[in-house]
């Protein structure tokens, strides 16, 4: 995947999540869309985007939020963020700490343990408190690397962690007890804030004028079909399956009476353009349904494309994979 092709998916990305404005998009410049795994039989898709620095945590959340919202119809999602020049301050590493502990493998007790206190940023160490010297010893020898590990995967730098044995005094307790009980708060409003915004978002998508109640399906419904990825298209094809999310879509007129449909579809490991010519006014109405900001499942043959240059599909059958309204 180019650089080039990884900023346009991004870019599509965002807009499919709606972070384009201005007040997102300072977060994300040069951003890119690495690579998508894609675990099939459990329909886990995790996506991998490459930022400059890490970002606020509540436009992590934000992010997280709405790529699991888009894709809940389609599978389950996770997010990892890789930096390039990641500025790593104390205000992130507390933001970030609650949701490191709940990412972490451990047993209860020790994520007790750890989310009663707030870590401590040296500028070259992450640094947290213990009671006793065995505490000490198991949590060095068995989480220091798990918990920087954990923060790599919000595009933090790889760090060391070390656990001191400090007695702490009683103002230091309830400085920290206040610092952790503002986290928890914080928290607490960023998911107020986030149920509000997936409201609002549910409200305008009922609100908003449709041509139809239904999924819109050109030709037959694809069943139990094995899903391609569109990266491994690199041949013509008598017969695939695709999925994908509509970034453009255009209907033109044919002298012969007759429309064609031609779509632009991202998997977010490629994209591609499908075709589909009418075979009725009914397909003709339908084909004008199929709006940017869909996601479409695309059965056809794979076609070498003289006009475009370019291998494209040639539909045979398009079924929009529908969110059922709320």
């Amino acid at each position: 995947m180019t650089d080039s092709n990884a900023r346009e998916r991004f870019y599509t990305l965002l807009s499919q999540l709606k972070l384009t404005e201005d007040v997102y998009m300072s977060f994300f410049e040069h951003g890119e869309l690495t690579r998508l795994t894609v675990h099939k039989k459990q329909r886990i898709w995790n996506f991998v985007v490459k930022l400059q620095n890490i970002l606020p945590y509540q436009v992590y959340q934000l992010m997280l939020m709405r790529l699991k919202e888009e894709f809940k119809h389609i599978a389950q999602t996770t997010l990892t963020i890789e930096t390039v020049n990641p500025q790593v301050t104390e205000e992130l590493i507390s933001n970030y700490w609650l949701t490191v502990i709940e990412r972490i493998d451990a047993s209860p007790p020790v994520k007790h343990r750890l989310s009663n206190q707030m870590p401590n940023w040296t500028g070259s160490k992450l640094v947290l408190s213990c009671i006793s010297e065995m505490e000490q010893l198991t949590l060095k020898a068995k989480y220091g690397e798990i918990i920087s590990d954990a923060y790599r995967c919000f595009g933090f730098p790889t760090m060391a962690v070390d656990f001191e044995l400090v007695e702490a005094t009683d103002e230091e307790k309830a400085e920290r007890e206040k610092l952790l009980e503002m986290r928890k708060l914080e928290e607490a409003e960023l998911a107020r804030q986030a149920l509000e915004d997936f409201q609002k978002r549910e409200t305008e998508k009922k609100e908003a004028p449709e041509a139809d109640n239904g999924p819109v399906q050109l030709g037959s419904v694809i069943k139990d079909a094995e899903i391609v990825d569109i990266k491994s298209i690199i041949e013509e094809e008598r017969r695939i399956v695709i999925e994908g999310y509509i970034f453009a879509a255009e209907t033109k007129e044919l002298k012969s009476g007759r429309t064609l449909l031609e779509i632009k579809i991202t998997d977010y490991t490629d994209s591609i353009l499908v075709k589909m010519f009418s075979r009725n006014n009914d397909d003709a109405e339908k084909m004008s349904n199929l709006k940017k900001g869909m996601w479409v499942r695309v059965r056809g043959s794979v076609q070498n494309d003289t006009f475009v240059r370019d291998l494209v599909v040639m539909a045979n059958d398009i079924n929009e994979i529908y969110k059922e309204p709320r």
